[in-house]
């Protein structure tokens, strides 16, 4: 099983509730094994600040455009291009544990499948390939709308 390593380039705070100034949330610039820079919102917060320059092992969800490429004009595609591998339902390592809030947020299952893309491997929801023909192991090309932080430990 894949583990996914992330290098965190860049943190940047991002006050959730300004009124209150009680809550924030994070915005990381990080950068996969495959060398490709993705931004991942930290929601929790984990608040990884002092994990700049410095790699950790993660589990990321990706929220994926439930339209297929072929099914949205050029235009209005504005993020993250990739062709991956469809992994279908996907048991999480025992060392990872879902946050509840993450749950509640994708439908309360525990039930999530994945997707590679070269030696990444992000959790998403089934329901984002509503509208996909792929099947269990078959490659396709999506629009990645969102990285979110669910879980990470230090290597």
């Amino acid at each position: 099983m894949n583990i996914m390593r992330l290098f965190i380039k860049k943190v940047r705070m991002n006050t959730y509730n300004p009124d209150t100034n009680e809550s924030f949330d994070f915005w990381i610039n990080g950068v996969l094994q495959s060398k490709k820079e993705i931004e991942i919102l930290d929601n929790l917060p984990y608040d990884l600040r002092n994990k700049e320059n410095k790699e950790i092992e993660c589990l990321l969800f990706m929220v994926i455009n439930p339209l297929p490429i072929e099914d949205t004009a050029e235009e209005e595609l504005t993020t993250l291009i990739f062709d991956g591998l469809y992994l279908g339902e996907y048991n999480l390592p025992e060392k990872w544990v879902i946050p509840n809030l993450f749950k509640i947020k994708y439908d309360d299952t525990d039930i999530f499948h994945a997707v590679q893309v070269d030696n990444d491997i992000f959790i998403i929801a089934p329901r984002n390939l509503e509208y996909y023909s792929v099947k269990k192991g078959e490659k396709f090309t999506f629009e990645a709308i969102l990285f979110e932080l669910w879980a990470w430990e230090q290597i």
